[in-house]
């Protein structure tokens, strides 16, 4: 792998991350329309661009005889119902004030996705990983007893995109191919719900700008970038390196919740997000040395 190659790699994989991060302020200028309708939008026109794309790089074909699997059919169905439920929850969390609580759920996610795969996928138990959960129950812990509530927000954003992760690792569809069908699969449904919603109870919580009805036509192409540009880092980096920046969203979330929207960031939050980051520190550094000295190993190996 090139240097040149690392550097576009990095670009696409930070920009992606970027634009994930800033996604709140895009669902919030949307906040006229009900979550669930904002949920169809997304769905319907994200489906729409992929199939375009399918078709244009001539992909249609192989991504249909994907479905004649019923196993990975059956798969791919619990797959779209787990990245509706993230992306209802998510949407929902925005545009009721909780985008902090949100960002803990992305910033946990990892650490789940981790777990998982020890007890689904028989991976390494590690004393690290042990250390690391700990360390971010304690974080869910100190938030739960804060509130009164368990950060239900959090906790099913945290665990529904690990299960997401889950099954796409055993269907090993890619990440444009896997949303490609997903969204074909979720696009009729919610097609339904959005022409039942006209028809019956509305779509709207109050009267929508012009502006805010042209951004509702960008939902696919906001779903549709930073997938495409994660896609090109995941090629070109290594899942260490990938490690690292995917907090960059959570991060950014975060900055945002607080600093533009003004929701509440205490103390409980510092003790919740201070456990949290030290769960993902305490796991993360190991990998990424682990990492660079076998790559440095691979390089120094033919000199030798």
């Amino acid at each position: 792998m090139s240097q040149q190659h690392d550097a576009k790699g990095i670009v696409a994989g930070l920009t992606a991350y970027i634009l994930w991060g800033v996604l709140p302020i895009y669902w919030k200028l949307l906040s006229a329309f009900k979550p669930e309708i904002i949920l169809t939008f997304r769905i319907v026109y994200a489906c729409i661009l992929l199939f375009a794309i399918a078709l244009v790089t001539k992909k249609f074909q192989g991504m249909l005889a994907l479905l004649k699997d019923r196993k990975k059919l059956l798969l791919l169905c619990a797959s779209a119902v787990l990245i509706t439920i993230n992306w209802f929850v998510y949407i929902w969390s925005v545009n009721h004030a909780f985008i902090v609580e949100a960002s803990l759920g992305y910033f946990i996610n990892p650490l789940v996705s981790v777990a998982f795969g020890v007890i689904f996928l028989k991976e390494k138990v590690t004393r690290v990983l042990i250390v690391s959960v700990a360390f971010a129950l304690v974080g869910v812990g100190i938030m739960t007893a804060g509130y009164g509530r368990v950060p239900w927000i959090a906790l099913v954003l945290a665990f529904s995109f690990a299960a997401y992760g889950l099954v796409k690792k055993v269907t090993g569809f890619g990440g444009q191919t896997g949303l490609t069908l997903e969204t074909g699969l979720l696009a009729l449904p919610a097609a339904l719900f959005l022409g039942i919603s006209v028809m019956t109870s509305g779509i709207t919580l109050r009267t929508p700008s012009t502006l805010t009805i042209i951004l509702s036509l960008l939902a696919g192409l906001i779903t549709a970038i930073p997938l495409i540009l994660f896609g090109h880092a995941a090629q070109k980096l290594s899942l260490s390196m990938l490690g690292f920046i995917q907090y960059v969203s959570p991060t950014i979330q975060l900055a945002i919740g607080v600093l533009l929207y003004g929701e509440a960031f205490t103390t409980r939050h510092v003790a919740t997000f201070a456990f949290i980051w030290a769960g993902i520190l305490i796991y993360s550094v190991p990998q990424y040395l682990e990492q660079r000295k076998r790559r440095i190993g691979k390089v120094s190996a033919p000199a030798a």
